[in-house]
């Protein structure tokens, strides 16, 4: 017999899929978000994020309540099933997703 261990943590994400990919399918894309946690490596390459210098991860700012600083891991997108995800909380204007699909789009050229 075999042991499974399974660790999760609830991460909030950005729903990269269309509309009509959220109404009709039974998996959608997402990007996780996450923090900037001292010794991290995100916290180490902060400067090189926030200028654009890394295109798998976008930095976030502020937003409060909603979402606190953080980086979309671009390098991380996944397909979650789209009943796990609760309501959205947060949207993004259309010239940051614009930012984010083109971070998308870059990473995928880089791979």
């Amino acid at each position: 017999m075999e042991a499974i261990l399974a660790i999760g943590k609830l991460r909030p994400v950005i729903v990269v899929s269309s509309n009509a990919e959220i109404a009709t399918a039974a998996e959608i894309r997402v990007v996780p978000i996450q923090s900037y946690n001292p010794g991290s490596t995100l916290t180490t390459a902060r400067a090189d994020i926030e200028r654009g210098d890394r295109p798998h991860w976008l930095h976030l700012a502020d937003f409060g309540d909603t979402l606190h600083e953080g980086v979309a891991r671009c390098d991380h997108q996944r397909p979650v099933l789209a009943k796990q995800l609760p309501p959205p909380v947060a949207s993004l204007t259309a010239e940051s997703l614009d930012i984010l699909l083109k971070r998308l789009s870059d990473y995928a050229l880089l791979k």
